[in-house]
């Protein structure tokens, strides 16, 4: 569906209530809307917008630090412009907002670095049985009604592999933050077991191969350990 008839007209913001209505007015846009790259700017911020040059930057992937932008849609010609799917630029900006929310708030404690770490009983949100996020990364209004119960919001204290394999997310792209850290800990985790293993089968390889004897140290009789030196 293409509504950019619909789209708010990009003019000077001098007061609040000019701030107000276009946001209102984004709001109303629908999810299956296609919009223009100023159009978009605004929905990822009416009040501090980004220029121009940092959309193409993020369309070229020429930004510092790597930043990536929203998805955009090219034309069908060199010179045709590029739209953007209000749906998934609403997506990017709350993921965008989790992800800034939670290194944040590792620096608060909250990291998730080992499989011990993925155990650790933790505060989340729910909302109607679907997780909203953790209590560090939601909204103030949305930990507030998890405290009191209200808004069908509740406090739950669980571990991220439970709210992982257990639950539902209300929002995939808040899901997905978090989903990200859950695996990059297990591929952290099988690395290291898998190196593990590698070893042992070296080890067992070269024992088979110029027996036990020649690979003990010669100090202790244990396998050798070139990398701890010997004690003994």
């Amino acid at each position: 569906m293409n509504v950019k008839s619909a789209e708010p007209a990009l003019k000077d913001l001098k007061t609040l209530r000019q701030v107000v209505a276009l946001a209102n007015e984004l709001a109303r846009l629908p999810d299956d809307a296609q919009v223009s790259a100023g159009t978009a700017a605004l929905l990822i911020s009416v009040d501090a917008p980004p220029s121009e040059r940092t959309m193409e930057g993020w369309r070229q992937g020429r930004n510092r630090g790597g930043e990536t932008g929203p998805p955009f849609h090219a034309g069908p010609g060199r010179t045709s412009p590029v739209s953007y799917n209000v749906g998934e630029v609403r997506a990017w900006v709350r993921a965008q907002r989790v992800s800034t929310t939670m290194e944040a708030s590792a620096r608060r404690g909250l990291t998730f670095a080992t499989v011990a770490d993925l155990s650790r009983p933790e505060p989340w949100v729910l909302q109607s049985d679907y997780v909203v996020g953790h209590a560090l990364t939601v909204s103030p209004a949305e930990l507030e009604n998890a405290l009191r119960g209200e808004a069908g919001a509740v406090l739950r204290i669980a571990g991220l592999s439970d709210v992982m394999l257990g639950t539902t997310w209300s929002d995939p792209s808040v899901c997905r933050v978090f989903h990200a850290a859950y695996g990059d800990v297990l591929r952290a985790a099988l690395e290291s077991a898998d190196a593990v293993l590698d070893a042992t089968d070296l080890h067992e390889g070269m024992v088979a191969a110029v027996g036990s004897e020649a690979l003990a140290c010669p100090k202790c009789g244990r396998p050798a350990h070139p990398e701890h030196p010997c004690r003994l």
